[in-house]
């Protein structure tokens, strides 16, 4: 259908655990993702890296999900969020050692696929934070010149400014936009980069099944062509991770007939961005396959 749009359905966290790649392998092959973002130097990496760019050929992109706030090696910088935003507004951070992790997480991406990532994000939105943005355009400039991955935008849609969202999940939006996004557009449409038409999935990972249902039907309500819908589906649990129920309630919805029925009701099918420009031209799938 010509009047179908195009959003982008990536999971972030690929790499931290084993449920969380069993979970995005299924999405994947199952066509409810259409990208997927890595963290190339997260325990289970490389396990099931080269499985998951068997599955995501013609079916997915696959990201850097630049890390800063998770103790993976000794070598790379890593602080708490709130260190790290209050020390970026600060203009405290190391640049010399921002640029070398940066370059880290990018070899150790390219050395495992052997190839760049489709797009580049941060974990917990670190890349649009001052300093950090700077690091990311100039070295994703630099190393890959008019190949460069494009980069996540992280306001939401222009549609969204009526949401039926609860006032919680439209507060914790405002806040992560506040927080360099419309910074980092400026610096991205000036250096040419790509990015996606606002970002959908920012909640406090608080919802039931219902509840993150609801959110979905609300997140592609606000959806314009070439939006990105985030996500954390994951299976299990992994010592530490504060959000390992949302990720099982998450995957729960995503792969059920009623994600499907909303796409359908939105007409919405999931999609790449790289593949659907300006033209509109549709993604892989009809919602999605299967």
């Amino acid at each position: 259908m010509n009047s179908e749009r195009v959003i982008v359905v990536c999971a972030d966290d690929f790499g931290q655990s084993e449920g969380v790649n069993e979970a995005v392998l299924e999405g994947v092959q199952a066509g409810w993702l259409s990208a997927v973002s890595c963290l190339s130097t997260g325990p289970v990496w490389e396990k099931d890296a080269v499985r998951l760019q068997s599955q995501a050929a013609g079916r997915a992109e696959l990201g850097l999900h630049f890390n800063l706030t998770e103790r993976f090696n000794a070598e790379d910088e890593c602080y708490g969020l709130r260190a790290l935003i209050l020390r970026a507004y600060g203009r405290q951070l190391p640049v010399h050692a921002l640029r070398a992790t940066f370059a880290r997480q990018l070899k150790a991406f390219e050395d495992t696929l052997g190839c760049a990532p489709d797009f580049v994000d941060g974990h917990q939105h670190v890349h649009q934070l001052p300093v950090v943005r700077d690091v990311v355009i100039e070295a994703l400039a630099k190393r890959y010149g008019a190949k460069r991955p494009w980069l996540r935008d992280s306001a939401p849609p222009r549609q969204s400014s009526h949401s039926p969202l609860p006032a919680p999940a439209r507060g914790k939006r405002a806040v992560l936009a506040a927080l360099g996004a419309g910074r980092l557009r400026r610096l991205a449409t000036q250096r040419g980069f790509v990015q996606n038409q606002g970002l959908l999935g920012v909640y406090g990972f608080d919802a039931d099944e219902t509840g993150y249902l609801s959110h979905l039907q609300a997140w592609l309500g606000e959806a314009g062509d070439r939006s990105l819908l985030m996500c954390h589906p994951g299976l299990g649990d992994m010592p530490g991770d504060a959000i390992a129920a949302a990720r099982r309630c998450e995957y729960a919805v995503l792969r059920g007939q009623g994600f499907a029925k909303a796409l359908q009701n939105h007409h919405l099918r999931v999609g790449r961005l790289a593949v659907a420009p300006a033209s509109q031209q549709p993604g892989h799938n009809a919602a999605f396959a299967n």
